[in-house]
């Protein structure tokens, strides 16, 4: 089954017919951070262009946020979009207490996803853009990818200069074909994994371990080299395309996407699966009534936190949480209203970034011990 997703992304249009001329069709380690874009039924792209008014106190610029990730516990860095197309990146070294922007190389696009391998190195991926920094996040470099007309949807780093770039890219004869690249200098050159052909677009990345990565999308592929070459796991009773995968251990992940009819019926659960044996089999999972918008999954030791929002913005965030690696779950703290959140990224069993937008503007809300959610301030 071909992927076909849900662009959250609040910017123009020219981008996403740029990719592909139109974007339509019918119905980690455990540190890193995975793609906070929706994949669902329908390969489209959301086209309201941020407004340019006064930030609001405490957001950021207009526009919004994709993903958040954090290399140490101070440093945290999320990245998004914004006004004409360009990316945003924005860096805390505060423990995501507030956040201040960052520079961008000229020619940077929308951004949706951002890993770290340590406190020097990450890189960060979005429409047709590969980054890097070798800085901690202070300074940015573009580099180019080895393929054209390439939607960057994930990224994960499984040591400290080996990293994992997944997305899609629109041929005529696969509108939505796989993309998996491969990094052996932390981001600043990339090469062609070796995976099964006709592989369906690839919505995140996580390795749990220094050779172990697990990514998917409209399929499920594992690699036990670091990314080099990947192989199809089956799933049973079959899959529909999942948006987001992050690993609590070495063996244990869980992957989770929206149900394709949530935007009707807000009581239904997201998909969601689960691997205890490293990717080798998967299972499974069921979600509570109404979580059916989740397309963003954080896990650390046992904990898992899942978010996501409606995308048409006429449901708030929802927020869901499991103790026991995401057997049972539970509703989290309800999030801030008119907060529309895509990217999270969980430091910890007892903390929680989550990021996107509200009224239009870029915002980061922090919680600690599943508690009521502060925003951060943006500069």
């Amino acid at each position: 089954m071909a992927l076909v997703v849900l662009l959250v992304i609040l910017g123009s249009a020219s981008a996403a017919v740029g990719l592909s001329g139109a974007l339509s069709g019918s119905k980690s380690n455990p540190n890193q951070a995975n793609a906070s874009l929706a994949v669902g039924p329908q390969l489209s792209v959301e086209t309201t262009t941020p407004t340019t008014e006064p930030p609001l106190p405490g957001a950021g610029a207009p526009g919004y946020f994709n993903s958040v990730t954090c290399a140490s516990v101070s440093l945290c860095i999320t990245v998004g979009g914004g006004v004409a197309d360009v990316g945003l990146i924005d860096r805390s070294t505060n423990g995501a207490k507030s956040f201040s922007s960052v520079p961008v190389p000229k020619g940077t696009q929308r951004l949706s996803a951002v890993a770290c391998s340590d406190a020097l190195h990450c890189v960060a991926v979005g429409i047709g853009t590969l980054l890097y920094t070798s800085d901690g996040g202070v300074g940015w470099s573009l580099t180019t990818p080895p393929v054209s007309q390439t939607l960057f949807l994930g990224a994960s780093c499984a040591s400290a200069l080996r990293c994992i770039a997944v997305g899609m890219r629109p041929r005529p004869a696969q509108p939505d074909g796989g993309v998996l690249l491969v990094s052996d200098n932390a981001g600043k050159t990339w090469t062609n994994s070796s995976y099964p052909n006709l592989t369906p677009g690839i919505g995140s990345v996580s390795c749990p371990s220094a050779t172990t990565c697990i990514a998917v999308g409209g399929t499920v592929l594992v690699s036990n080299d670091a990314g080099a070459t990947w192989v199809n796991r089956a799933v049973p009773d079959g899959i529909q395309p999942l948006s987001s995968i992050s690993c609590s251990t070495a063996k244990t992940c869980v992957a989770l996407g929206p149900d394709t009819e949530a935007q009707t019926n807000p009581s239904l659960s997201a998909i969601a699966i689960e691997t205890t044996d490293a990717g080798a089999n998967f299972e499974h999972l069921s979600l509570p009534p109404g979580s059916g918008y989740a397309v963003s999954i954080s896990c650390k030791a046992s904990t898992c936190n899942a978010l996501g929002a409606d995308p048409t913005g006429k449901f708030p965030t929802v927020g869901f949480w499991s103790s026991d690696s995401g057997t049972n779950w539970s509703t989290s703290s309800p999030y801030p209203p008119a907060s529309q959140l895509r990217g999270l990224y969980c430091p910890s069993t007892s903390q929680c970034i989550a990021v996107g937008r509200s009224n239009a503007h870029a915002v980061a809300f922090v919680s600690t011990s599943l508690g009521p959610w502060t925003k951060a301030a943006m500069s």
